[in-house]
């Protein structure tokens, strides 16, 4: 997921086919990479979390054309069945970090 979210946020810096680029959970394991506009996107992948690994909350993160900053700071929180608990920051300059919970 941390890769895939540095993809989309340097696809949207470098204005790749000249669209915006986001990540967003379609379920607890599942999220897409997703070109285009929050209104009107094309899926280009969608992936499976590794077994045993849930988003805690739905989220969308879209990254601005031609600087991959975002709107707001995000943290897109994930646990285990372990009970381990992980979070992803994304900060407004599209930089993204683990912590953990």
């Amino acid at each position: 997921l941390a890769s895939d979210l540095a993809l989309a946020k340097i696809s949207s810096r470098d204005a790749k086919d000249q669209k915006a680029w986001g990540v967003v959970s379609t379920d607890e394991t599942h999220y897409q990479i997703l070109a285009g506009t929050v209104a009107n996107n094309t899926v280009t992948q969608t992936r499976t979390l590794d077994e045993g690994i849930t988003f805690a909350d739905q989220f969308s993160v879209w990254f601005e054309i031609g600087s991959g900053g975002v709107l707001n700071d995000y943290l897109i929180k994930l646990g285990a069945m372990n009970g381990q608990k992980v979070g992803l920051s994304v900060s407004k300059n599209g930089v993204v970090q683990s912590q953990s919970l």
